[in-house]
């Protein structure tokens, strides 16, 4: 907290004195819908979770909200652009070429969506600007462990931390949820992230990737979240996925 403090003072203009106005929240006019609502829901669980620790909680609301507003932006470039919200597809477990091939291509679509919609919006903007949207998408994403390099070759995937905050923000206190819910209501109805073959089916994947490599992926998935302390697996079979395991 104190080295965010001091990063936020030395980035941040200071008033000179005092009657100073904040004039760009008075020109600000919030969307003030469902996706903002997401946000807002997301906050309040994170911090009723109080069986995680104080850091844990503020750590996850700093993640939360990098994740949403990689989603948000992703999100409201399509939609400007006149299309459907446009799903994006993570690679859980590397071992299909197809996958990853779309995952990247995922990536690929979302920034030429931000860029396009940004030029459209703003016809007059510098291309250095527009490039600027672009990279704060990237680089958002690639902060929180929503894709799997700075630099290279780069495809979505979930890092340990990205999965602890999105089942802390989706997940109440005490509560389950079934993983193939989690995967398909949370994952992908919520944040538009196509992992199991549900999700790729309703985003018409199937036509050009096999279904048998999206239930791996899905595989791949609650191994990862099993691992991390995230998702139970009872002797019934049953795979519930619970925020207690969040550090």
């Amino acid at each position: 907290l104190e080295q965010l403090s001091a990063f936020l003072r030395g980035h941040s203009k200071s008033d000179s004195g005092t009657g100073n106005s904040d004039e760009v929240e008075a020109d600000t006019s919030p969307f003030d819908d469902e996706l903002e609502n997401r946000f807002r829901n997301g906050c309040l669980t994170i911090l009723e979770q109080s069986q995680v620790t104080t850091v844990a909680r503020i750590k996850a609301l700093i993640n939360w909200t990098a994740i949403w507003l990689a989603y948000m932006q992703h999100h409201r470039s399509v939609v400007s652009l006149g299309g459907p919200p446009a799903p994006i597809v993570f690679d859980c477990f590397g071992g299909s070429s197809q996958l990853r091939r779309a995952s990247q291509r995922c990536l690929k679509d979302a920034m030429n969506s931000i860029v396009e919609a940004t030029h459209r919006t703003e016809p007059d903007i510098p291309r250095a600007a527009r490039n600027a949207a672009r990279g704060f998408f990237w680089a958002s994403a690639a902060s929180i462990g929503l894709l799997n390099a700075w630099r290279g070759r780069r495809h979505f995937c979930f890092s340990v931390d990205a999965l602890e905050t999105i089942v802390l923000a989706h997940v109440a206190k005490d509560d389950e949820l079934p993983f193939e819910r989690f995967v398909h209501e949370v994952l992908y109805a919520k944040l538009g992230f196509v992992v199991g073959r549900q999700a790729a089916d309703d985003a018409d994947l199937l036509t050009s990737i096999d279904a048998s490599i999206f239930e791996d992926n899905e595989a791949a998935l609650a191994e990862q979240m099993a691992a991390a302390g995230l998702l139970k697996q009872y002797s019934d079979a049953t795979r519930m996925v619970a925020s207690r395991g969040a550090a």
